[in-house]
């Protein structure tokens, strides 16, 4: 990941078509606690609340 996003001040991921992560920066690891190897990979929706599992599943896959 380039070195600016890495050490940005905000966290910042990229996830696949399938909600899988497969780019997440320093700053949002620290937010969440994890180490990079747990969260790449790791689906995106396991880590929202309720309410941001339902706005994710309904603006990102609409039938």
């Amino acid at each position: 990941m380039n070195q600016l996003l890495n050490n940005a001040p905000c966290g910042f991921l990229v996830f696949a078509d399938d909600g899988n992560i497969t780019e997440i920066n320093l700053t949002l690891q620290e937010m969440l606690g994890f180490e990079r190897e747990e969260l790449i990979n790791f689906n995106i929706a396991k880590i929202f609340s309720t309410g941001g599992r339902i706005f994710y599943q309904t603006h990102f896959f609409r039938s």
